[in-house]
């Protein structure tokens, strides 16, 4: 879910060597009031975005010696980053020299090893990308199958197998160690190399996934910690160790809690006031426009809206169930602030339904002939103005789009070719009459 942050347009250190004037900063501050607005309403698409939005609006109030020191500025930190991608690599090249020097590389087989090295984070989180998974971002092995293996040649892949394999047996036993110092320092234990052995291979294979395919929550991970250590301890290491399993535990909570009378408490607050301005400035409208269509129907039309009806409020219902026991899942019950702003979402879409849950059904490619659609396109030209706040809760706090619910993650879909008429169907399944609306939230 998307949390409220601070907009910062310019930097500080930015703001400090132009040398701006007060009159200068006083624009800057409504410059940032501007886009804080804009992010809170969910319409900063991204960092570029943002970033763009900061300098059309920025540029325009600096002098020309103040826009040439920008520049200079810049290109400096262009060639910074230049120089230290370039130290960078040579660094890697040398060490990749000598690491691989009985494979006899050829110039360009070392380039290629090297430049992968460099970019595997990279790539890493393209394939977590293609694979729409966190997973595939500690799939490492994957990276050496895939792009590193096919730069050398049989006898030059079975030297390097040899080689990675030394190196990853050193690695292994200096985190091994790691794994020792880390509970002689934390908690007062001190672990036999097999104790530590154990427990750093119980951490380096941690499944993310439960048997339900959806990712353990920050108390299940604890407790599955807990769990796996308390067989590798001795019953003396377990009780020292226990009083700190409890704290953690226990900051966890607080932790939630905390963020439950901050942040959410904030958003709850917020979501309330959108929610009262929906239902007494903006609703009545959308009835009126929706009034109007109704008059329009023709009585097939009208039948097959009370069929989709019929769907859509079965559909919200296992929409929200299922939300609240993810909800539970990862919260547990110190978060009651947010489960109301999701319910808050919930009685918006029975009040200002949302089209995208009935992606897919007959019906509704039945229903939205090229001239309803144009209708409703007429009708809701005229209410989107009105919908600038309210759109952020609505479609960003509930996750409408199909796929698993899950608190705390929210990706943003962009909605695909050929269903821009789900956009226009909520209006139509909408009551005519507000006071059949209200019913269905029990406000009436």
């Amino acid at each position: 879910m998307r949390t409220r942050k601070k907009i910062t347009a310019i930097p500080k250190r930015v703001k400090e060597f132009l040398d701006l004037s007060s009159s200068q900063l006083e624009e800057i501050e409504v410059i940032e009031n501007e886009l804080q607005e804009l992010y809170d309403a969910g319409k900063l698409k991204s960092n570029k975005h943002f970033l763009f939005l900061c300098l059309r609006k920025f540029l325009p109030i600096l002098t020309n010696e103040q826009v040439q020191t920008l520049k200079e500025k810049r290109d400096e930190q262009k060639l910074k980053i230049e120089q230290r991608k370039e130290e960078k690599y040579q660094q890697t090249y040398e060490v990749s020299k000598i690491k691989l020097k009985s494979l006899n590389l050829t110039e360009e087989q070392l380039q290629k090893y090297v430049n992968i090295k460099l970019n595997g984070r990279k790539l890493l989180m393209e394939k977590m990308k293609a694979a729409k998974s966190i997973e595939a971002w500690d799939d490492e092995n994957s990276i050496e199958m895939e792009y590193i293996h096919p730069i050398f040649n049989a006898d030059q892949l079975e030297l390097y197998k040899e080689i990675s394999a030394k190196e990853s047996v050193r690695k292994n036993i200096h985190r091994i160690k790691m794994e020792s110092s880390r509970f002689s320092s934390l908690y007062n234990i001190q672990l036999s190399t097999e104790q530590a052995n154990q427990l750093f291979e119980k951490n380096r294979i941690v499944p993310r996934l439960d048997d339900a395919g959806e990712y353990y929550s920050e108390f299940e991970e604890i407790e599955l910690r807990y769990k796996k250590i308390k067989n590798i301890l001795t019953a003396e290491q377990f009780e020292r160790y226990k009083p700190h399993h409890l704290q953690e535990v226990k900051d966890l909570e607080n932790r939630y809690k905390k963020s439950n009378e901050e942040q959410h408490l904030e958003k709850l607050n917020e979501s309330k006031g959108s929610l009262n301005n929906y239902i007494k400035n903006i609703l009545p409208l959308q009835c009126e426009a929706r009034q109007r269509i109704e008059k329009i129907l023709s009585g097939k039309q009208k039948k097959l809206i009370e069929e989709l009806r019929k769907i859509y409020f079965p559909l919200l219902d296992e929409k929200f169930t299922a939300l609240k026991a993810s909800h539970y899942k990862y919260h547990k019950d110190f978060c009651p602030n947010e489960l109301e702003v999701f319910a808050i979402a919930d009685t918006l879409d029975r009040i200002n339904p949302n089209g995208n849950l009935l992606k897919g059904n007959k019906g509704v490619n039945n229903l939205m002939t090229p001239e309803l659609i144009e209708i409703v396109k007429k009708e809701k030209i005229k209410l989107n103005p009105l919908f600038d706040r309210i759109q952020y809760i609505h479609h960003e706090e509930f996750e409408p789009e199909e796929g698993t619910v899950q608190v705390g993650w929210n990706i943003r879909l962009q909605r695909k070719k050929g269903d821009e008429h789900l956009k226009n169907l909520g209006l139509l399944l909408l009551e005519p009459n507000i006071e059949d609306n209200l019913k269905k939230i029990n406000i009436a």
